[in-house]
């Protein structure tokens, strides 16, 4: 996060002040997951609720004089919803949550920014179909919502569960994400 702040502000000089907004879960999925108040999706609004809580409490605390507007999400997610019962759900789930936190904010040229999930799975794993699909979904959605570019994270390094980025991988992310 530290890398990508650093380079909004040297890609903004002329904005004193851009913060950062994190809403991170482990594991948590876009489609529903009944019972474990662990997903991002519309009808459950477990996370979502959480994510705009902070977003909106972070635009209310701007030094006096300012006014906050939400300008950009980055969005690295996707790997818990490489599931057989829930990947093919997962382009359509995504265009909903964009176009439900443009709304939200009435920001309908809100720019977010997917960071493509990393083809880090041995081509004999059973999951290698269904990252597949959520890759293929995050391109799909980009392809029809320009102001959705997906960022390509295979070249990052990552941890020993081929999952999360490493240290310098992390690093790496907030640099492309910019």
């Amino acid at each position: 996060e530290v890398s990508m702040l650093s380079g909004l502000q040297a890609l903004n000089p002329t904005q004193p002040n851009i913060y950062l907004v994190k809403v991170a879960v482990f594991g948590s999925a876009l489609s529903a997951q009944p019972g474990t108040n662990n997903d991002w999706s519309v009808s459950a609004q477990e996370l979502w609720a959480v994510a705009t809580a902070r977003i909106t409490a972070a635009m209310g605390n701007v030094p006096i004089g300012f006014t906050a507007k939400l300008k950009g999400v980055f969005w690295v997610h996707g790997e818990a919803d490489a599931a057989v019962d829930r990947c093919s759900a997962y382009q359509s789930l995504l265009t909903i949550f964009i176009e439900r936190l443009r709304s939200t904010y009435n920001e309908p040229q809100l720019p977010f920014v997917v960071a493509r999930v990393h083809n880090s799975h041995p081509l004999t794993e059973p999951s290698k179909s269904y990252m597949l699909t959520v890759r293929q979904a995050q391109e799909a959605v980009a392809a029809v919502d320009l102001r959705s570019p997906v960022v390509n994270t295979d070249a990052l390094p990552l941890k020993g569960d081929l999952t999360h980025f490493d240290v310098q991988g992390t690093i790496n992310l907030g640099l492309t994400l910019v």
